[in-house]
C-alpha cells in the first residue's frame, strides 16, 4: 500500500506473492505493509511527520512495516532527517508494530549490477534473526568502492547539486515543448515523472526515448497507468539526444512529408555544424521583422517548406529564413527545423546593404545585446569551392540529412 499514491513499485509485492502471501487492499487487515517513499513511478513523497503519522494510524498491532527510502538519498545532506526516525521505530516496537527501513545504496553510488543495501531493524533481536537467515553476496571490491565513496564528500555533494539542476532544466525543456503534460515529483528526484494524459502519446514517447538511449519507464503494463512515464535525469549533453528526438517527433506530427529543395551546393567542409530542431524561445534575432519577410505561402501546411531556417551554431542567431519563421509562427508552430552553421567560417560572408557597414561582430553583438540592427542591413552569403558567392539558403539542402533515417 502507499499512503499518497494509488500505485507504487511492485518489486516487494512480487516477492510477497512469490512467498505465498495474499494481497489485501486495506492496511488494517495486513500483517506486512510495504511503502515506497518517494514512490515509483509517480514520484509522490511524504515527509517524516506525515509518514510516521500514517503508519501510527494505519498499521495494526502485530504487523510489520517496511519503508523503502532508497530514493531519499537524493534529497540532500539532511536526507536522514526526512525519513522515518529510530525514535519512532522504538515507539512503534513497544506497541508491537515493527518498522523496518530499507535503503539501497546501489543507485546513488552506481555500484552496478550488485545490490548494496542496508536494513534498519527495530530491535537487536530482529537484526540477529535476519542476519542468521541472509547470506551477504556483495563482492569485496564493491564494498571497498562504497567505503571510499562515503569517505569522499564531494561525490554526494556533486550528486545533490547536479541532479536538481539537471532535472530543473529537463522539466523546463519538456514543459516548453509539452505544456499539456503534468510533471510530478520533488525537485531533487533522479527522475522526472510525467503524465502525458494520452496513452498513445506515452507509448510513442517511450519508443522515442528508448531508441535515443535515454532510460525511461512506461507505467502502462506493470502499473496500469498507460499515460505515465518516468524519465531518468541525465546530463544536458545526454538529454539533448532525447530532446532532439522529441522535437523531431513533435514537428513531424504536423508535417507528413518534406518538400524537395534545389540543388546540392558545393561548399567547403566545416560550414554546416548540425541539422536540428529548436524551440522558438531558443532563437535570437539580429534585426527586426520587416515587410520583405512576409511569407508567400498561405493556408495550412501540407509539407515542411524549404529553405529552412539557418542559424549561427554558437548563439542560435537567425541568419536566414525570417520569412519561414514568420510562416511557421502563423501556423501556430513553436518547433522548427534548422541548419546550424559555423558563422565564423571564412566561407560564410556578410555583405552590407545600404549605407550601414555591417560585419559578423556587429550581427552577433546586436543579437546578444538585444539592440537590433536596422532591417535589411546585411545579406548573408556562402562562398562555394569554385569561389562564387551564393545566397546562404543554398545550405538548406542539408536539411535532408535530418530525415534520411526515417
Amino acid at each position: 500500500v502507499n499512503p499518497h499514491q494509488e500505485v507504487q513499485d511492485h518489486d516487494f509485492q512480487k516477492l510477497c506473492m512469490k512467498a505465498g502471501r495474499t494481497r489485501v487492499n486495506v492496511p488494517e487487515q495486513a500483517s506486512l505493509i510495504s511503502i515506497v517513499n518517494p514512490s515509483n513511478p509517480t514520484g509522490g513523497f511524504l515527509e517524516r511527520r506525515d509518514m510516521e503519522e500514517w503508519i501510527e494510524q494505519n498499521a495494526p498491532q502485530g504487523s510489520w512495516v517496511v519503508v523503502n527510502e532508497s530514493a531519499l538519498f537524493w534529497s540532500g545532506p539532511d536526507w536522514h532527517a526526512r525519513g522515518v526516525s529510530t525514535k519512532f521505530m522504538d515507539q512503534m516496537a513497544r506497541r508491537s508494530v515493527k518498522v523496518f527501513v530499507f535503503h539501497s545504496w546501489a543507485e546513488i553510488f552506481s555500484t552496478g549490477r550488485h545490490l548494496v543495501a542496508t536494513l534498519l531493524c527495530p530491535t537487536v533481536g530482529d537484526r540477529e534473526r535476519l542476519e542468521a537467515s541472509v547470506t551477504p553476496t556483495v563482492p569485496t571490491h564493491d564494498l571497498e568502492y562504497l567505503r571510499r565513496a562515503l569517505l569522499e564528500p564531494s561525490h554526494l555533494q556533486k550528486t545533490w547539486h547536479f541532479t536538481s539542476a539537471w532535472r530543473e532544466e529537463m522539466v523546463s525543456q519538456l514543459h516548453r515543448l509539452h505544456p499539456e503534460w503534468t510533471y510530478h515529483g520533488k525537485p531533487w528526484l533522479p527522475w522526472v515523472c510525467v503524465d502525458t494524459h494520452d496513452p498513445v502519446v506515452a507509448h510513442d514517447v517511450y519508443k522515442v526515448a528508448s531508441e535515443s538511449g535515454c532510460p525511461i519507464t512506461h507505467a502502462g503494463l506493470e502499473y496500469n497507468m498507460p499515460t505515465f512515464l518516468r524519465i531518468a535525469v541525465r546530463r544536458p549533453c545526454d538529454f539533448m539526444w532525447l530532446f532532439q528526438a522529441l522535437l523531431k517527433r513533435h514537428f513531424l506530427a504536423s508535417f507528413g512529408s518534406v518538400a524537395a529543395f534545389g540543388r546540392t551546393p558545393d561548399f567547403a567542409d566545416g560550414i554546416v555544424v548540425s541539422v536540428r530542431f529548436e524551440h522558438v524561445d531558443e532563437l535570437l534575432m539580429y534585426r527586426p521583422w520587416c515587410v520583405e519577410d512576409t511569407p508567400v505561402e498561405q493556408g495550412a501546411p501540407t509539407q515542411m517548406p524549404l529553405p529552412a531556417i539557418i542559424v549561427d551554431s554558437q548563439h542560435n542567431i537567425v541568419l536566414k529564413g525570417h520569412g519561414q519563421l514568420s510562416l511557421f509562427r502563423g501556423w501556430g508552430l513553436s518547433v522548427f527545423p534548422m541548419v546550424a552553421v559555423n558563422y565564423l567560417h571564412p566561407s560564410v560572408v556578410v555583405r552590407s546593404v545600404g549605407l550601414n557597414e555591417t560585419n559578423k561582430e556587429s550581427v552577433i553583438s546586436a543579437a546578444i545585446s538585444g539592440h537590433l540592427l536596422p532591417a535589411m542591413t546585411a545579406e548573408h552569403m556562402v562562398r562555394t569551392t569554385s569561389g562564387a558567392l551564393e545566397p546562404l539558403e543554398v545550405i538548406a539542402q542539408q536539411i535532408d540529412k535530418l530525415f534520411a533515417c526515417d
